[in-house]
């Protein structure tokens, strides 16, 4: 009996020991005797193709980022010259708002000048009302009369100054 338990050891033993000798693609896995040249060059070309898949993803990828590189530089110079002509309309704006408050004084002392000349207007009206009803000699009405004419023309010229400016 001994070599009936001897042979059946055998096989208990080869039992275990077959399932590890199966043919696999990694010879770290496969033993010596589970290695396949097959599986291993099979699994090589899946790896240089999976390789030069992502060098060619890293390709992709490194030209997009070469691509944003130079759009986000071309936009800092877009945003450069928005600044740059917001500052100049800035300025012109400043210089605009100057003139127009130049203006705006020049507007207010012609009115108030305007304003000066009614009213000198409006008394030497009265001194001429006062000339014709007042009892004074002739040569001295017409001295007033020519002074009054002369100062009439004085305020035209002045009023016709005025308007032209403004």
């Amino acid at each position: 009996m001994k070599p009936v338990v001897f042979t059946l050891f055998l096989l208990v033993i080869a039992g275990y020991l077959l399932p590890g000798c199966a043919p696999v693609a990694d010879p770290r896995q496969g033993g010596l005797f589970g290695y396949s040249p097959e599986l291993y060059e099979q699994r090589a070309a899946e790896r240089r193709q999976r390789l030069g898949q992502l060098e060619a993803e890293t390709v992709r990828q490194q030209k997009e980022k070469e691509g944003m590189t130079s759009a986000l530089a071309a936009k800092g110079k877009e945003v450069a010259g928005l600044k740059e002509k917001t500052a100049s309309l800035e300025k012109d704006l400043s210089s605009l708002r100057a003139s127009l408050q130049q203006q705006e004084e020049k507007t207010a002392a012609a009115g108030k000048r305007k304003r000066q000349l009614e009213q000198r207007l409006r008394e030497l009206e009265e001194e001429f009302r006062q000339l014709n009803s007042s009892a004074v000699t002739l040569s001295e009405k017409q001295q007033k009369l020519q002074r009054l004419q002369q100062e009439k023309e004085k305020l035209q010229k002045e009023a016709e100054l005025l308007s032209t400016l403004y």
